[in-house]
């Protein structure tokens, strides 16, 4: 009777670190969720304040090369101008990099 009383015990004390260590496991993957989910939220905040810069400098590349062109019109077809000017406009608009601070 006393050998079944002990192994009750064993067993209870197996359970509750079972418990215990599944809990731990289950605390642990929420922690991780919530860290995802506030990186997630600031990387949407992050490209909705980018979207806006980049829209001005993609119209301010264009206006680069529209001034080139504009500058090639007024000169009598010089492409002096043109010459840096124009790969910097489109430079300008494709990049994926901050240009202008």
């Amino acid at each position: 009777m006393q050998a079944q009383a002990v192994n009750w015990s064993y067993d209870s004390a197996y359970e509750e670190g079972y418990n215990a260590a599944l809990e731990a496991v289950r605390a642990s993957r929420e922690r991780r969720n919530h860290i995802r989910e506030y990186v997630a939220d600031a990387k949407a905040k992050e490209r909705q304040e980018n979207s806006g810069y980049f829209l001005k400098q993609r119209i301010a590349g264009l206006g680069v090369i529209l001034a080139s062109l504009i500058g090639i019109a007024v000169t009598g077809g010089e492409f002096g101008i043109a010459v840096a000017a124009i790969p910097a406009g489109l430079f300008i608009v494709f990049t994926k990099h901050r240009i202008f601070s």
